[in-house]
């Protein structure tokens, strides 16, 4: 922690600014879980086969 600076910190309070969350709200629940459904399969280690296919068809 010595080598914790101001910038740090405020970098910690954007990302957590409320503001950037209430995007969210104007986003329906069936569009919200398909794109979390999404980035779960990107961003995952090694998605199969059968998962790269039904990605790629929405």
């Amino acid at each position: 922690m010595k080598n914790w600076s101001r910038e740090h910190n405020q970098e910690i309070r954007s990302w957590f600014d409320i503001d950037n969350y209430r995007a969210l709200e104007n986003c329906t629940l069936y569009a919200l879980y398909y794109e979390l459904w999404a980035r779960a399969l990107l961003y995952k280690p090694g998605p199969s086969d059968e998962e790269k296919k039904g990605l790629w068809q929405y």
